[in-house]
C-alpha cells in the first residue's frame, strides 16, 4: 500500500488518511509499547529493522513509524 501511494505521498506532502489509518490499524505506530499495556514491545534492533524497511518504501512513512507516533 505504501509503495502504491509513493507518488501521492510526495505530491501531497503527507500520507493519505486511508494509508495512515491502515498503518495505525496494523500497529505500526505502537511497535515500541510495552507488553504490560498490550503492546508488542519490539526489541530495539527489531524496531530499527521494521523502520528501515518502511523507510525503503517511503521516507515519510518510515519517519512516522520511527518517531513512535501514537
Amino acid at each position: 500500500m505504501i509503495l502504491a501511494e509513493r507518488n501521492a505521498i510526495e505530491r501531497d506532502r503527507g500520507l493519505s488518511p486511508g494509508l495512515f489509518q491502515a498503518m495505525r490499524d496494523v500497529g505500526m505506530f505502537s511497535l515500541w509499547l510495552p507488553k504490560s499495556i498490550n503492546g508488542p514491545e519490539l526489541a530495539p534492533p527489531d524496531l530499527t529493522r521494521v523502520v528501515e524497511i518502511i523507510f525503503h518504501a517511503d521516507g515519510s512513512a518510515g519517519w512516522l513509524v520511527g518517531i513512535d507516533f501514537q
